[in-house]
């Protein structure tokens, strides 16, 4: 007399998909973790090629890429910018926003030079960010992006820059002479009896976004002091 064979009750089907739905999401969320440190990589390795073309630029002009101001599709050089420029992640090529013109006009001029191939265009969903605080300067032309994976700190990943900070009120030594007490404090704070308050007026940074100063975040800046 034979026996037919034993097969799966329905308690061991449910742990052998339950075990491959546990490895599947482990395998996923490590693609996940590389590709968004690629991402990461790709950013600072195009924001170094930037620097490079910012300081042959400044060798042969003897200044860096302008600010700029525009007005629909015109752009002027306006080097007391009360904001930072910043790419337009949604149409990098014909930006619609003024920040978006704004950060491709001076890109273009070293474009235009022969320093870049290209106006650069960030992976990933955060933009890049310029602005040229002029010689002498604690920041110089700094260029910047948030990246996304890594842990949140006060002083970025390592090769960032934090030209501001909320402790002691480094000042500004150059330019934008308007925006001194400002500049004295991280983005979107004045200083208000040797204090850093908020402040509701824009400024380079967007206001509240700290952006380059040592609170803490992911932000990533190179500086350019020249």
């Amino acid at each position: 007399m034979t026996t037919s064979p034993r097969g799966f009750t329905l308690i061991e089907l449910l742990m052998v998909i339950a075990i491959i739905s546990l490895l599947t999401s482990i395998v996923f969320s490590q693609v996940a973790i590389a590709r968004t440190k690629s991402v990461d990589t790709a950013k600072k390795a195009e924001l170094g090629e930037m620097r490079t073309a910012m300081r042959s630029f400044h060798l042969d002009r003897g200044r860096m890429p302008h600010n700029y101001s525009c007005t629909g599709a015109s752009c002027v050089p306006d080097d007391d910018r009360g904001t930072l420029a910043i790419e337009d992640t949604e149409n990098p090529d014909n930006p619609t926003t003024e920040s978006g013109r704004a950060f491709r006009a001076s890109m273009l001029e070293l474009v235009n030079g022969g320093y870049l191939p290209e106006v650069p265009k960030s992976p990933g969903g955060a933009g890049y960010a310029y602005y040229d605080y002029g010689p002498g300067s604690l920041a110089g032309a700094i260029i910047a992006t948030s990246l996304t994976s890594g842990d949140a700190s006060d002083e970025g990943a390592p090769g960032s820059c934090r030209p501001f900070t909320t402790a002691s009120g480094i000042r500004n030594g150059g330019g934008l002479a308007a925006l001194d007490d400002w500049i004295a404090c991280p983005f979107g704070e004045v200083m208000v009896s040797g204090r850093c308050v908020t402040s509701g007026d824009d400024a380079p940074g967007q206001g509240g976004n700290n952006i380059c100063s040592d609170s803490v975040s992911r932000d990533f800046c190179l500086c350019n002091q020249y």
